[in-house]
């Protein structure tokens, strides 16, 4: 923001091994995906959060940029929505964020 937009998939669970795995299922997913999405989407990650470890659990993130006037919220639910979910693992998507901490 505010000439791109931003898209936030963190990812957390106590298993280290499971979180980087997952992280780079989607970050694959995603990065397949918006390659048929024209110019402008860029995806970075996934990396492990800045604090990578909170309250015992492991965080990893994945950044998707977009035009700003690109449907980012359908792109990446499409993409999340398809994918299989690993047990033990959450993900949540912040579209947008003020920061990445």
């Amino acid at each position: 923001p505010p000439y791109r937009r931003l898209g936030n998939i963190v990812l957390w669970g106590k298993d280290e091994v499971r979180v980087k795995e997952a992280a780079l299922e989607r970050g694959r997913a995603l990065r397949a995906a918006v390659v048929e999405m024209g110019e402008g989407w860029q995806v970075l990650g996934p990396a492990p959060c800045l604090f990578a470890r909170l309250r015992g659990e492991y965080r990893w993130h994945v950044l998707v940029k977009s035009p700003v006037h690109a449907d980012l919220p359908g792109a990446i639910v499409e993409v999340l929505r398809s994918m299989r979910s690993r047990e033990g693992v959450s993900v949540s998507v912040d579209i947008d964020p003020v920061d990445l901490f």
